[in-house]
């Protein structure tokens, strides 16, 4: 139990004399009203929320229950002191009205009239409270036709405005309307329509905004799935797997058997069929490789829902020596109102009985290519943890499960024939009994409604699916029929495998809610979401969910040591006023990472199944999706002063966070460098002032106390000091490091006080004959020895050169750290007779300057350009050389070192070249490129303009890159259109010898504050 609600339980308890209600008494959550007229009981949904709280874009208000929505419960006040309520209404008029537990006047704790067309702040008279349960009444009246909002704020005593964490309300079971249990049971059924793929073959009315569900693509089945193991699924389905949605199709009697025998065959037939390997395995290897996979299955989180029991559906107890009270189904935010609550298991069963190795792992790169509606999600493993996860889990075989073709049966093709074409055709008698149970197979699984569920295609074409004679119109008039009915008849309809608990809900949604939607509309969908992704397998949210104690235990003894104080995923609680709504869909959709040394892996369910929830995290709790713009207009003295508390003499936040990609001294916390990409700044401030109340139980210290910080920098002011880390934190990855954090001698190859310099296979187009370079101040860059070009420069750790010599070998190296600059594609550099520019894209795809061939082709033209080496100076810093020759013999020699260099804001590349340009010819260098169209810092942009102007390109997101460059009188910057899209800035040379620096500047955001602050060009 966590010290906040330990303390809230103690007090209240000594205390529960003094109140109208037992505390222990409560139950979490307020009862919710949503009616389109109150005065009709049939037109009122209700629910429970952990707190007064939504959002209803407009174009969801065809949905019923929303021109009247009332909360009524009850809220725990542990501190006595003043405390006032605001709100954020939209759409209507709102009040929130308590009631002291002394039965005293009823208190107006704030009111918000409605606005039209406008969202209003109200923030209500200061109220004197002392500890106690006061009865709560929350009411929304809907005004307009526009959008509707509520969010409900407080702030106390000991704490800032904030949403009300939903610990504080709670309702007595008493109170709840009778209508309460069969709602929950009403979307309960509406889960198991959409989980069962009930549409599939009973329609649903238009804009119902039912979710799909679909079976995997069975194109190719025989190439992933032994005969014996399809037979036996198609036999008893749950007897291989008992979470399974997939009904019993065939009878236990002879007929039925012929016609399961008769899929098989056809099915074996779709790639197959698959056979038992002939080579001998490298036993050895294979073993060591399931073991590994065997650590993968509980530290990446696979044994979250698979194999393993999860938290028991039951609250907890008051005390570590109360029984648990039984799980309240009803009671559930998240459990849709079933006694499974929301957290589940999904046995694999015996996978070695049903595939090979090689074949599970090319699925779990990407099991939603297989099965797009799927609720298998890829895990974001590497090929070769895919490989052993998939030899782990096929160790486990099942004997009973005879992996070979069935063997045939009783029946032939001709005896079932009749009852499967009706009267076959010619065609049929002329087939080989091999073919005839393929077309047997081909038909049936149209018949029996396989094709409904899953693709099937043919030769490039999909078998179609049949229309049902049961449509929703009799499910509506007699939902105990058919599938539903108590004891289906297998041979008829499929049988699901349904409990009494689950038939009773489908048939009350099927009566009372297939013709409307949920109550809820938006609200609803990240709830389904959390029971449909077992997410709170893993996550907590709202007192709900969260990894068992048993396996946390095992993946910290599996775990690296990095992971050992933090196995659980964040909360969820009050993740839409946390998340920022850009890296929510970067965690959701694109496997974005604040935390990637962690062993637990977010999965990935794929933009269509969860695109809706970073949107939909924010309405439920009242709040809206954030822009995806960060502002940072402070200058850089303040952004100094955050890079000082951030450091070993501030805050010292290095003690515990990654910064920039560099790994913390101890317990590793979430990368500070993708602060304000990943939180919201009221978040931020709500966080830094105390912790421990937005996350009771967390590592992270209070830093402000008595409103005063302990470090004196900025007057101690907590304010300016978050400010200050928050514009910090703003500069994102390539941030200079704070004080104190310096990137870690020796990860892999060590750099000390003189450059590490290593040949090498390296990534990202810097090819096979790369050459990286690592600096002892952090800045690291890759030459491309093959177009004699400086390829990509990044900060922070040097090489992981593992990939090139681990198992196989040959695969790249691995930068160990964010990437701050790249140069354009293809050898950089061109001599012309005039001043008109030469063709840097034609010369990218040239052989002649290194541009590759496709396989197996080889140039046997002129080479055009030469890398000519490099040597070191007395420091060990490398200049690399190389010559290019036009096509009239003309040599252009170039010298270049590289180098770092940093600024308070930015992190910056140097570029020194000795240039030798031919009498008569400018030579010209690819200096940079953008999306957008170039512009001039202090200046108007030209198409030619003198090498003293700053040029400024914007890169990807808000971020852009300075060029600086000093350079002989007469240098020129270029600036041009690319031929299809984007811009080219080239830097022009007249003849004769040259010494001329470039810097490029890497700056996280496109701001002229930053741009001021950085050197001078003449520096």
């Amino acid at each position: 139990m966590n010290r906040l609600l330990l303390s809230l339980w103690i007090v209240l308890v000594c205390t529960s004399s003094l109140f109208a209600v037992d505390p222990r008494e409560l139950k979490p959550g307020l009862i919710a009203a949503y009616s389109d007229d109150p005065s009709k009981p049939s037109a009122t949904r209700y629910r429970l929320e952990p707190a007064a709280a939504f959002t209803m874009p407009a174009n969801e208000r065809s949905y019923p229950g929303r021109k009247s929505v009332t909360w009524t419960g009850y809220l725990q006040i542990v501190t006595p002191g003043n405390y006032a309520f605001s709100a954020t209404v939209q759409g209507g008029e709102f009040r929130l009205n308590i009631s002291p537990p002394d039965g005293a006047k009823d208190l107006v704790a704030v009111y918000v009239p409605a606005q039209p067309n406008r969202a209003v702040t109200a923030i209500g008279n200061e109220l004197v409270l002392a500890p106690g349960v006061y009865r709560v009444a929350a009411s929304f009246l809907t005004r307009e036709v526009g959008d509707s909002r509520v969010e409900l704020l407080w702030q106390g005593p000991d704490f800032k405005r904030e949403p009300i964490p939903y610990f504080f309300f709670g309702h007595l079971e008493k109170d709840r309307p009778k209508e309460l249990a069969n709602h929950e049971r009403l979307a309960f059924g509406k889960f198991l329509f959409e989980e069962n793929g009930c549409k599939n073959c009973h329609a649903a009315p238009a804009g119902s905004g039912l979710v799909d569900r679909t079976g995997p693509d069975l194109s190719e089945i025989g190439k992933r799935a032994y005969p014996g193991w399809l037979d036996a699924w198609l036999a008893d389905p749950t007897a291989i797997r008992k979470q399974t949605t997939m009904p019993k199709l065939f009878a236990d009697d002879a007929k039925g058997r012929a016609e399961r025998f008769a899929v098989v065959q056809y099915l074996s037939s779709l790639g197959g069929p698959l056979v038992d390997p002939l080579r001998v395995p490298n036993v050895r290897d294979e073993v060591q490789s399931s073991n590994r996979g065997k650590s993968l299955f509980v530290t990446t989180g696979c044994a979250a829902c698979h194999a393993n029991k999860p938290n028991a559906p039951t609250k907890k107890p008051r005390d570590d020596d109360d029984p648990p009270a039984p799980f309240d189904a009803v009671g559930s935010f998240y459990g849709l109102g079933s006694s499974a609550g929301p957290q589940g298991t999904y046995d694999l069963g015996a996978l070695g009985s049903k595939t090979q190795p090689a074949i599970l792992a090319n699925y779990l790169r990407d099991p939603l290519k297989t099965n797009p509606h799927g609720r298998m999600p890829a895990m974001g493993l590497n090929n070769n943890e895919v490989l052993d996860l998939a030899r782990f889990l096929c160790r486990t075989i099942d004997a009973k499960v005879d992996r070979k073709n069935p063997q045939g049966t009783a029946l032939q093709p001709d005896d079932i024939a009749p009852g499967v074409f009706g009267k076959p055709d010619g065609a049929f008698g002329k087939l080989s009994v091999e073919e005839k149970w393929k077309a047997l197979g081909k038909k049936l699984i149209v018949q029996k409604g396989c094709v409904n569920c899953h693709s099937v295609s043919e030769h490039g074409k999909s078998l179609t699916a049949v229309t049902f004679q049961l449509k929703r119109e009799d499910l509506s008039k007699n939902s105990s029929a058919g599938c539903l009915a108590d004891k289906p008849d297998v041979a008829k309809v499929p049988t699901f495998p349904l409990t009494a608990e689950t038939r009773s809900a489908l048939r009350t949604f099927i009566q009372r809610g297939l013709r409307a939607v949920d109550p809820v509309g938006s609200v609803h969908d990240p709830r389904a979401a959390m029971k449909r992704f077992l997410c709170l397998n893993c996550h907590t949210k709202d007192g709900e969910g969260g990894i068992a104690a048993e396996l946390a235990d095992r993946m910290k003894q599996l775990g690296r040591v990095e992971n050992l104080d933090s196995v659980q995923p964040p909360r969820l609680t009050g993740i839409g006023h946390k998340g920022r709504t850009a890296w929510l869909e970067q965690v959701l959709i694109s496997g974005g990472r604040a935390r990637p040394w962690m062993g637990l892996h977010m999965p990935q369910y794929g933009k269509d199944n969860v695109g809706f929830l970073p949107k939909a995290l924010a309405y439920v709790e009242g709040t809206l999706p954030d822009s995806n713009e960060i502002v940072a207009k402070a200058g850089t003295k303040l952004l100094t002063e955050g890079r000082t508390l951030a450091g070993k003499n501030g805050h010292g936040c290095i003690a515990c966070h990654d910064i920039s990609g560099v790994a913390s001294g101890g317990t590793r916390g979430p990368d500070l460098a993708l602060t304000t990409a990943r939180i919201r700044r009221d978040w931020f401030d709500r966080w830094m002032d105390n912790p421990q109340r937005l996350a009771p139980g967390t590592q992270m210290p209070q830093y402000y106390l008595g409103g005063k910080a302990q470090i004196p920098l900025l007057g101690g002011d907590p304010v300016k000091h978050s400010e200050a880390m928050w514009e910090y934190f703003a500069l994102g990855p390539g941030l200079p490091l704070p004080i104190g954090l310096e990137p870690p001698k020796g990860v892999v190859i060590a750099v000390t006080d003189r450059p590490a310099i290593l040949r090498t296979f390296m990534p990202d187009g810097a090819g096979t004959r790369a050459i990286a370079v690592g600096y002892s101040g952090g800045m690291n860059v890759a030459f491309d020895a093959t177009q004699a070009r400086l390829a990509y420069a990044w900060v922070g750790n040097f090489l992981d050169a593992s990939p090139v010599w681990t198992n196989r070998g040959g695969a790249p190296a691995k930068p160990l750290g964010p990437k701050i600059w790249a140069g354009p594609n293809g050898h950089p550099w061109a001599v012309t007779d005039s001043q008109s520019p030469p063709d840097f894209a034609k010369q990218a795809t040239d052989p002649a300057f290194g541009a590759g061939l496709p396989e197996g082709k080889a140039f046997h033209g002129e080479p055009r350009m030469q890398f000519e080496g490099y040597t070191l100076d007395a420091g060990g810093n490398p200049t690399f050389a190389y010559r290019h020759v036009d096509g009239k013999g003309t040599v252009l020699h170039v010298e270049e070192t590289p180098a770092g260099v940093k600024s308070a804001a930015a992190a910056g590349l140097v570029r020194k070249f000795r240039v030798v340009v031919p009498a008569g010819r400018f030579a010209w260098l690819d200096a940079g490129e953008s999306d957008k169209e170039p512009r001039v810092f202090g200046g108007k942009r030209e198409a030619e303009m003198p090498a003293t102007a700053r040029i400024v390109l914007s890169q990807s997101g808000s971020k852009a890159t300075v060029l600086d460059a000093s350079a002989p009188s007469g240098a020129t910057w270029v600036v041009m259109k690319k031929s299809g899209s984007g811009w080219s800035v080239l830097l022009r040379l007249g003849e004769g010898s040259s010494a001329v620096t470039i810097t490029h500047w890497a700056l996280p955001k496109d701001d002229d504050d930053l741009i001021r602050g950085l050197p001078s060009p003449t520096k």
